[in-house]
């Protein structure tokens, strides 16, 4: 982001356009590894929640199978 600052003071037709675009770009980036880092750190609990979310919808759907079914035995 600190590149777009200094682009932005160079004196050159179309220097603060490409600065804008290289400090959302470092903006992007920034943001991507922050996420990137906090999955990292929280992948236990993010593994066993979506385990157990798809346990919890496998058997939704399983009970639902089982009712209609039954209603044609």
């Amino acid at each position: 982001m600190n590149a777009g600052a200094i682009t932005a003071a160079v004196p050159v037709p179309g220097a603060r356009a490409a600065a804008g675009i290289m400090v959302a770009g470092g903006a992007g980036l920034w943001a991507v590894s922050k996420g990137t880092k906090w999955a990292a750190n929280n992948w236990n609990s993010i593994k066993s929640k979506t385990k157990s979310a798809v346990n919890k919808g496998k058997d939704i759907a399983k009970k639902g199978w089982d009712t209609v079914t039954g209603w044609f035995s």
